[in-house]
C-alpha cells in the first residue's frame, strides 16, 4: 500500500518505545523556535532524557510546552514513519527517576545530572511509503 497512514496513539507509542533511539526535543525561546537531539527512553507513560546542567534544555524546558518528534526513514525503500508527542518537559530529581533510565545510552561525552520527563498530553504520527514500496 502507497501513501500516507495516520496512525493510533497506541501504534505511535509501540514505534517510539520499540524503535526509537534519538529524538529532536522542539521548544520556544523568546527569540524564536529552539531544537536540540536526545537519545531517551520511554517509562511510565512519558518520554524521558538526561541532559548537562548548562544545556539550552536544563535552562529553558523546565515546566514548558515542547514537543518531542521521533522518526524512521528508509531512503531505499521510500518508506517511513514520524511520531511527535506532545506534552510539558519537568525536570525530575534523580531519586524519583524510573530504573530504566539508568541504562540510557547518551551519545555526547560528559555528565549528563540533569533529568527531564515529558509528560504527554498528545501523541499523533504517521507512516509514509513512496511508490513501489
Amino acid at each position: 500500500m502507497n501513501g500516507t497512514i495516520e496512525l493510533t496513539p497506541f501504534d505511535c507509542w509501540g514505534l517510539v518505545e520499540r524503535e526509537g533511539v534519538v529524538a529532536r526535543v522542539v521548544w520556544s525561546e523568546p527569540d524564536g523556535p529552539a531544537i536540540a537531539p536526545v537519545n531517551y527512553v520511554v517509562a511510565d507513560g512519558a518520554v524521558w532524557f538526561q541532559t548537562s546542567a548548562g544545556s539550552r534544555l536544563a535552562q529553558h524546558c523546565d515546566d514548558r510546552a515542547v514537543l518531542v518528534e521521533v522518526d524512521s526513514v528508509d531512503t531505499d525503500a521510500r518508506q517511513g514513519w514520524s511520531v511527535i508527542v506532545t506534552g510539558t518537559a519537568r525536570q525530575v530529581e534523580a531519586g524519583q527517576v524510573p530504573e530504566l533510565l539508568g541504562r540510557l545510552d547518551i551519545w555526547p561525552p560528559g555528565p549528563h545530572p540533569v533529568f527531564v520527563r515529558v509528560e504527554a498530553e498528545a501523541i499523533t504520527g504517521r507512516r509514509v511509503r513512496g511508490l513501489g514500496s
